[in-house]
């Protein structure tokens, strides 16, 4: 009503053990805060920026704070902020595959409290100062703030401040009413911390830090009302607790749901295991679009695959650069992987095989390494494809100055050089049998000389080998690809156009898809099921 426009005199918060006059009410919202941090392997914990450390750092600086602009104390009383979500691991994507990599990526969630006298943007600036500190404290960290709207659980409620002058005709009215029934002045003024909402627990004295708190004895259940449980009112005096069955369903759970199989029960509710590589590897590999499901990340065919048409693929969100040697996000890695090779590439079923190298073998010991480069391979602008351009990228990855993020995965690379025009050999500092598969990771594409010279310009600017040719990129927007056809691969890409396009929640990828405006998504939460089943063709 009041965001309607209707201006109210007063407020009365009734409860059976508090009945008070309301003249100032907090207005409060949600706020998000990302922290991008710099992965390694804990063996070099000192060359990362650990995200999580961060967060610990930062928490108790936001619970702790209170926010400019307040008219007067009492105004700065209502001041709350606090941090009830936290979550972090390796990219936006959250892989915990790994526990010895520090993780590079967290995202919390607060609320923050607010008077008439602030406002949300003077809160978040608040909150912009607290993790310009951070930053400077943590060089190489990124941190961002920004209102929550609540992403895939849909809206987040968002309550406005509420003020009434305590000598207000209304008030002196109610007041005078209170005195006559309770004998007693009214209690007037701000609802302040730590009965945040003026709301108790009846019958066990104890004020309530929530914004409602049911008797002891009710019990909440998800999209539910409150339910009275007489046994537990019966002996237990203190807070209820919320219900223990609540998961956290991942989309590839939508697989077995539209499938007719196995019921979402809490007690089965495990993942598939897909590795952090299957699942880049499966999006869109060589041109042919795959959707975020199990069976066909494990290579299920599913009809004769035609050439030509364009496929629309939607992504959640991170899409700054493509740069293949800093890019640190899952869609970049996703969008790369159409625009540049590797030496080697993962086969299906999890092994190695060349990609631009036709052979490579290893010497005494796996501590030398010599891979021979295809023949008649040539970049988008029409270059030849020469050992020159292998040695150049390794070396770009491995240079301390240009911090690649995840150097540390190629391995002991100790020298790499041309050996004459296709053969590159590579020397390690130690044995590493693993070095194919390493060089068939996303930070190990390999980009022209001409590319490396122009390093600034990879964020936007491809010199690649990939099946798909640049059109078009907007930052955390979209790319536009089109078919290379000098591809060194007879027949691929199938697409003669793929776009990868940046929508950041459940509910705009769903309307997308409905609307015929994406032909792939893959963020699903489990309430969208049944209307994404419902999707005619999907």
């Amino acid at each position: 009503m009041i965001e309607s426009g209707l201006r109210a005199d007063y407020f009365i918060n009734s409860e059976p053990t508090d009945l008070a006059g309301l003249t100032l009410h907090a207005g409060a919202f949600n706020f998000a805060v990302e922290l991008t941090g710099i992965t390694r392997h804990v063996s070099k914990r000192e060359e990362a920026v650990d995200a999580i450390l961060a967060a610990c750092r930062l928490i108790p600086e936001l619970n702790a704070m209170t926010f400019s602009g307040a008219a007067s104390e009492e105004h700065r009383s209502v001041n709350r902020c606090n941090v009830g979500v936290v979550r972090g691991s390796l990219t936006p994507e959250f892989h915990d595959w790994r526990p010895p990599q520090i993780a590079d990526y967290l995202r919390l969630v607060g609320t923050a409290r607010y008077a008439p006298s602030q406002t949300e943007d003077s809160v978040l600036s608040d909150i912009r100062l607290v993790l310009d500190e951070l930053e400077r404290s943590m060089p190489g960290l990124q941190a961002r703030v920004s209102r929550d709207t609540g992403g895939q659980a849909g809206p987040r409620p968002v309550m406005l401040p509420f003020e009434v002058a305590r000598d207000a005709p209304i008030v002196r009215v109610v007041s005078r009413a209170y005195q006559e029934v309770r004998g007693t002045s009214q209690p007037l003024g701000a609802v302040r911390p730590y009965c945040f909402y003026g709301t108790r627990c009846s019958g066990d004295g104890r004020c309530a830090p929530v914004a409602s708190c049911p008797h002891p004895g009710h019990r909440v259940w998800p999209r539910r009302p409150v339910q009275h449980h007489a046994r537990r009112a019966g002996r237990r005096s203190g807070f209820p607790r919320h219900d223990q069955g609540l998961h956290a369903v991942h989309p590839r759970r939508l697989w077995r749901e539209l499938r007719g199989g196995e019921p979402m029960r809490p007690e089965n509710l495990r993942s598939w295991p897909v590795t952090r590589r299957q699942f880049n590897r499966g999006l869109v590999a060589s041109g042919v679009g795959t959707l975020l499901l199990p069976g066909l990340l494990r290579g299920h065919a599913y009809g004769q695959a035609k050439p030509g048409g364009q496929l629309t693929v939607a992504l959640y969100k991170d899409l700054r650069t493509l740069n293949p040697i800093m890019g640190i996000f899952g869609n970049e890695w996703r969008s790369t992987v159409n625009l540049y090779n590797n030496l080697t590439r993962l086969t299906a079923s999890g092994g190695v095989e060349g990609d631009l190298a036709e052979s490579y073998g290893a010497g005494q010991n796996s501590a030398v390494w010599t891979f021979v480069l295809r023949d008649g391979v040539r970049f988008h602008d029409g270059s030849a494809l020469s050992a020159a351009d292998v040695v150049a990228t390794i070396e770009k990855i491995l240079d301390p100055k240009t911090a690649a993020p995840y150097k540390a995965e190629l391995g002991p690379i100790a020298a790499v050089r041309a050996v004459d025009r296709r053969t590159v050999r590579i020397d390690l500092a130690s044995p590493y049998a693993d070095l194919p598969k390493a060089l068939a990771s996303a930070m190990a594409r390999i980009v022209s000389e001409r590319g490396v010279a122009d390093f600034g310009k990879l964020d936007g600017t491809v010199y690649g080998t990939g099946p798909f040719l640049l059109k078009e990129f907007v930052p955390n927007e979209r790319v536009v690809m089109e078919r290379n056809p000098r591809y060194f691969r007879a027949g691929r890409p199938f697409l003669d156009r793929l776009v990868l396009r940046v929508l950041p929640d459940t509910t705009s990828q769903i309307a997308a898809l409905e609307n015929r405006e994406v032909d792939v998504i893959g963020e699903v939460e489990s309430d969208a099921f049944k209307r994404v089943a419902g999707i005619k063709g999907v």
